[in-house]
């Protein structure tokens, strides 16, 4: 019996992404074929995971200027007010 792992739904792929312990074992997956790669360059994926792992009060701070493009990565450390709020 082969089984496509790939039909299953984006979200349970997110799920499963959370409990890996390390950012390389995602590159890695995304490294394993087409389908991942795609999955997990998507903006959505990240904002979950970092919503997951940092909270949603970071994810509303910084990363939605960062992923709306509005600001480049020096909006993070614009200010000393900044710099230690995302310490």
């Amino acid at each position: 019996m082969n089984v496509d792992w790939t039909t299953l739904p984006d979200i349970l792929w997110y799920s499963i992404c959370e409990y890996l312990p390390d950012l390389i074992d995602i590159i890695h997956l995304s490294y394993t074929n087409h389908y991942f790669y795609n999955l997990l360059q998507e903006n959505s994926f990240w904002r979950h995971l970092i919503r997951i792992r940092y909270g949603s009060k970071f994810l509303e701070r910084y990363c939605n200027k960062i992923f709306s493009n509005e600001n480049s990565c020096e909006y993070l450390y614009s200010s000393n007010e900044h710099l230690l709020d995302f310490e």
